[in-house]
Parts: structure tokens; C-alpha cells; sequence
């Protein structure tokens, strides 16, 4: 047992060393590829809307400078930028929201970074859209990087994003409206005329005043849910609100007339 402790002490150290210099060998200017989502918000945080957009990213030409290379690429592969072109990407949309999968060329060996200018290109208006976040659309992509975003200046439209998401709205809205009929005109009416012993007027009245209400709060909850606080849904909150204290002078009106 003794004799085997100085040559498992031995084998031990050789493996140390070997790894060791197998480290030493190692390129710290190797690369590789790891993609990785790049997130697109509006001015609010929203998802951006506008699919037809471009992600384009190019290599930042400071950084190409400091790396003495105008471009960089990974060998036995597809995979390069440049400082001098843009590469553009499609967005697409899943449940976290508006992206486009990027192939980030870094540093394979160290946490180094390597620096980017992305931007979003309006394919229709042919300009770029500006950023508020990152500045000046510079990033800087490691090996353990996760996902990464940008917010922009502008808004989403208002017609763009309800069009990306008409089926949503609609949706909502019907399964709203079911809910209201059987659960409030027709479930709390009858408890109201049964139960409660109130006059049918007086009955169909609050159920209807209720049911608008609600509908108009499932309305205003879609407006804050894909465009978020801005002027347009203070607009659609002061609508909806003045049109439920309408009804509601309508029927004071109508019931001091009954009266």
C-alpha cells in the first residue's frame, strides 16, 4: 500500500503538468460561435411589432483597430464579420417577445470581450431606427453571455401591433364577453330578481351598467398589456371612461323619469 502512495502521487503530478501545458498551448485569441437571441423593444418596453425589420450587426471598428483585423471569422465555418459590412438578421417573435437569433463570434479560451454596432434597419423606410439603449448600438459579447436586448426610441405603432396581434384581441375580447353574459346578465340578474327580491328595471340596469364596465376594463387591460403607458391609452382609458359615466347619466336620467 505504501509503494503504490508515491506512484499514485507521481501519476497525479504528471497529470497535473500535462494539463497544464495543454492550457499553456491554448490560443487566448481562438474563437468560436455562440448564438444567442438579441431582443428588439419599443420607447415603452413593449416587444417590437414591426416584424419586417432588420437586426444588423457589424464588428466595431474601434475594437477591429485594437484587434488589428478588419474582420474576424471562425475557422472550418460560415461564421465572420466584418468592420466594413453589415450582416442582417430577421426578427421573429416568440414568448419573450420580438428577437433575432445571432451567431456572436467571441473569444473561445477567456472571458474577453468583442465588441459590436447592431442596429435595427426599417426595411420600408430604409433607415436605421435609433437607439435609446445601448448607446450608439455598441455591445460587447463574452463567452458567458447570456441574452442580450436594446430598447429603442420610437413606439411601436398603434395598427402595427394590433395586426401582429389581432387574434389575441379578439380572442380575449369574445371569452370576455361570454364570461360577462352568463356569469352577470344572466347568473347575477337572476340571483338579483330571486334572491335579492329587486325590480327587473332596477336589475337589468346594474347588470348592464356592470357588464359594460368590466368589458371596457378588459379593453383598457389589452391597451396596457401590448402598448403600455402612452398617450394613446390615456386616450383609450379617457374614452372608456367617459362612455361608462355616460351610460351611467343616461340611467340616472332614465330612472328619475320612471320615478
Amino acid at each position: 500500500m505504501n509503494r503504490k502512495s508515491p506512484l499514485l502521487f507521481l501519476s497525479l503530478l504528471l497529470c497535473l503538468l500535462a494539463f497544464g501545458e495543454a492550457r499553456a498551448q491554448e490560443d487566448p485569441r481562438e474563437l468560436t460561435v455562440k448564438p444567442v437571441e438579441f431582443y428588439v423593444y419599443d420607447f415603452y418596453g413593449k416587444p417590437w411589432s414591426r416584424l419586417t425589420d432588420q437586426v444588423r450587426i457589424k464588428l466595431d471598428p474601434e475594437f477591429a483597430g485594437e484587434l488589428g483585423a478588419s474582420d474576424i471569422s471562425v475557422p472550418n465555418s460560415n461564421f465572420s464579420f466584418s468592420a466594413n459590412s453589415v450582416k442582417p438578421y430577421r426578427l421573429e417573435k416568440n414568448s419573450s417577445g420580438t428577437y433575432a437569433r445571432i451567431p456572436w463570434i467571441v473569444f473561445k479560451n477567456n472571458n474577453n470581450p468583442v465588441r459590436y454596432i447592431v442596429e435595427v434597419y426599417d426595411t420600408q423606410a430604409r433607415r436605421p431606427v435609433a437607439w435609446l439603449r445601448p448607446v450608439n448600438g455598441k455591445v460587447e459579447r463574452r463567452n458567458n453571455s447570456a441574452g442580450i436586448g436594446g430598447i429603442l426610441r420610437e413606439a411601436n405603432s398603434v395598427g402595427g401591433t394590433f395586426f401582429n396581434n389581432w387574434y389575441i384581441f379578439a380572442g380575449v375580447i369574445f371569452l370576455g364577453a361570454l364570461l360577462i353574459y352568463f356569469l352577470i346578465l344572466k347568473w347575477l340578474f337572476s340571483g338579483l330578481m330571486l334572491r335579492r327580491r329587486w325590480g327587473a328595471s332596477s336589475a337589468q340596469n346594474f347588470t348592464f351598467s356592470l357588464s359594460i364596465l368590466m368589458m371596457l376594463a378588459i379593453i383598457v387591460g389589452l391597451a396596457l398589456y401590448f402598448y403600455g403607458m402612452r398617450p394613446e391609452t390615456w386616450i383609450i382609458l379617457g374614452i372608456m371612461a367617459a362612455l361608462w359615466l355616460l351610460h351611467g347619466v343616461v340611467w340616472l336620467v332614465s330612472g328619475n323619469k320612471t320615478a
